[in-house]
């Protein structure tokens, strides 16, 4: 899982390599510990690159959580300008 770019502005690109279709949950965790984003995402089968609106987000330190089903199968900071 990477995001870029980082810090962002605006769009923040989440890249992931999936090796099956699957429904995903992605979620952007502010640094008080609540879900501020959540968003189902349809993975399919090799790259996926999805955007996320981040533009209406206060400037901080934010944790991307990608879930699978409930369970995190991937995590990445984010600084939002």
């Amino acid at each position: 899982l990477s995001v870029y770019p980082n810090p962002v502005d605006h769009t923040l690109i989440v890249h992931f390599i999936a090796e099956n279709f699957a429904t995903l949950q992605m979620q952007l965790i502010n640094a008080q510990g609540s879900a501020v984003l959540e968003k189902t995402v349809e993975a399919s089968v090799g790259e996926n690159n999805i955007s996320v609106p981040v533009a209406a987000l206060p400037s901080g330190v934010y944790a991307l959580l990608l879930k699978n089903r409930g369970k995190v199968i991937g995590r990445a900071r984010v600084i939002k300008q």
